[in-house]
């Protein structure tokens, strides 16, 4: 997703964007940015391999306190910088001017320099337009060959993957069995008094190690599998601490403070089905399901997008 700053930012450079990641040349250089977690990057990628002096200009833009961090090698052709965000959005004015500055700088120092290639190994310079494809959501200008290198090599990966066996069901009992330490979360939580609204993230967690220790494929179906248990633990969590917190309740009364665990356990599973006592199990059921779908779409976004095939398109 492309918020505001970045949209402007690409109309002012007339790059292109696939969705999430804004792209294009200025001058001969590739520049790339996008918004992520609580930060914004930008990354370049220059014609030629960077000396000492180009990297101390780079990373003067460090020390002018622009990027919070950045990466920038001597006889690399790339640079990485991060922005980060707490309260308010990065000022993409900044960005522009930085763009601004280091394409001219590069186009000034090595004017006859062509656009470079970024496949692998590849150090091709074309004078005129390369190809940008898509490797896995992040554009890359490839050469004709590259590009047909690539093509071959994600035909190959996605063969592979589709051969691999599916272990849907290892995978869901892992999965399971990896999230039963979360109810120990919950009770742990309930103790303390407090909601357990938090162990719906660490299920998700587990049944995700879970998943993948038991090699089940993932895919969609997978992914989905990774979902749905998850949320039924968050849901069976939530229910064993509450009944759980109900028993260290009826402890403290006289009446029952001698009685056998037994008889205050069934007492209550009664007390769950009290109409008042079930308003507030639902509530609490309610607030660790709505935090474990709010992880699973941010993060099953991620992977929906990824999940399966290796993808290489051209853009």
């Amino acid at each position: 997703m492309l918020f505001p700053g970045l949209k402007k930012l690409r109309n002012q450079f007339g790059f292109q964007d696939n969705g999430h990641c804004v792209y294009g040349f200025r001058q001969n250089s590739f520049v790339m940015f996008a918004d992520g977690q609580g930060m914004k990057v930008l990354s370049f990628f220059f014609p030629v391999e960077l000396d000492a002096e180009d990297v101390a200009k780079v990373k003067s833009w460090h020390r002018k306190g622009y990027a919070t961090e950045l990466s920038a090698e001597v006889g690399t052709c790339c640079a990485t910088m991060e922005f980060k965000e707490v309260f308010l959005p990065y000022k993409t004015s900044r960005m522009a001017e930085i763009i601004t500055d280091l394409t001219d700088y590069v186009a000034s120092k090595y004017p006859d320099a062509p656009r470079r290639c970024l496949g692998s190994d590849c150090s091709a310079q074309v004078d005129g337009e390369l190809q940008i494809f898509e490797i896995d959501g992040v554009p890359t200008p490839l050469c004709v060959e590259c590009a047909k290198q690539y093509q071959v090599a994600v035909d190959e990966v996605n063969s592979t993957f589709e051969e691999q066996p599916n272990n849907y069901e290892q995978g869901a009992l892992a999965a399971a069995a990896f999230s039963v330490p979360g109810i120990l979360l919950s009770l742990f939580l309930y103790a303390l008094g407090r909601l357990s609204s938090v162990t719906g993230l660490v299920y998700l967690y587990l049944a995700m190690k879970g998943y993948t220790w038991a090699r089940g494929k993932m895919n969609k179906v997978g992914v989905c599998i990774i979902a749905l248990i998850s949320l039924a633990f968050s849901a069976l969590g939530t229910y064993v601490g509450f009944v759980f917190q109900l028993v260290r309740q009826l402890s403290e009364l006289d009446q029952l403070a001698d009685s056998p665990l037994g008889e205050r356990v069934s007492y209550a599973l009664e007390l769950v089905e009290d109409p008042e006592v079930h308003s507030i199990l639902v509530r609490d059921e309610i607030m660790t399901l709505c935090l474990c779908v709010v992880g699973i779409a941010y993060y099953f976004y991620l992977m929906f997008r990824g999940a399966g095939k290796v993808t290489a398109k051209k853009l």
